[in-house]
């Protein structure tokens, strides 16, 4: 490994490969775990390196496995489950087709919310007109919502890893009906429910709760995006402006996610 750097008493290596920086966390003894930090500064390679290795030691304090199925995962394991349905006659043609087409609204779905933080209803609500392109002070490309929910209008800022997705649906969506909902069903009407589909998918993956024995919700999403960007080192104030919420919540919550690491990590950029 090219100027490798161990950290934390062996359990993160940072090291070079073909001018870019990864971390190797050890989980176990003579058990490891990889990650391309993708940046060519080493000072930045230690602090992400720093802030996978928290988290993994979260996730196994938490009972979690390293690395947990993405959702996009769960749903490929959900269509594959029903093809086998139809492939034994216990799902009808009709039925798959169904599926498949609904999949694609889910990943989409899901990718807003998880990303910015959305209440579901404020997201069924959206409408095209609403999402409006900008781009931000390190130059990328991303979006803002204006959403009227239960605390009144706001700006919502969207993840700007999430940008390039949005872009396609976004496309999409102003070609059928420039003055139709961002999200809604396969006909264009409003969402109404979406936890039995949820629930089904879940239930074929194994992940209906959560560690704690919770189960999961369409709000497990917003859920996921207070927990990552507290961890990613994002203030209170910020997450809790961006959920329409309050720094109270936020911190009753959510607290114990931001961590002291990650606010010495920002103090100190």
């Amino acid at each position: 490994m090219d100027a490798a750097r161990y950290l934390e008493d062996g359990k993160l290596t940072i090291f070079k490969r073909s001018g870019v920086y990864y971390a190797r966390l050890r989980i176990s003894p003579g058990k490891y775990v990889w990650r391309s930090l993708k940046t060519t500064d080493e000072q930045t390679a230690i602090r992400l390196g720093r802030r996978l290795l928290f988290q993994m030691e979260q996730r196994a304090d938490q009972g979690l496995p390293p690395k947990s199925k993405s959702f996009s995962a769960v749903i490929d394991d959900y269509i594959r489950y029903r093809e086998r349905d139809y492939q034994h006659g216990k799902t009808s043609d009709g039925m798959l087709r169904q599926i498949v087409r609904v999949s694609k609204f889910w990943r989409y779905y899901v990718l807003v919310i998880a990303n910015s933080g959305l209440r579901p209803g404020e997201a069924n609500d959206l409408n095209v007109r609403d999402v409006h392109p900008f781009k931000d002070e390190k130059g990328r490309s991303n979006y803002r919502f204006v959403v009227r929910g239960k605390t009144g209008e706001r700006d919502v800022i969207l993840r700007s890893v999430a940008a390039k997705r949005l872009d396609k649906l976004l496309a999409k969506r102003r070609a059928e009906n420039p003055a139709g909902r961002l999200l809604a069903m396969p006909d264009g009407s409003r969402i109404s429910t979406l936890i039995d589909q949820l629930d089904a998918a879940l239930k074929e993956a194994s992940l209906q709760t959560n560690s704690f024995g919770e189960k999961y919700s369409i709000y497990s999403f917003r859920h996921f995006y207070a927990v990552n960007t507290l961890r990613n080192g994002v203030g209170v104030f910020e997450v809790a402006r961006n959920m329409g919420t309050s720094v109270q919540v936020i911190q009753e919550y959510y607290g114990k996610q931001a961590t002291p690491a990650v606010f010495a990590t920002r103090l100190g950029d």
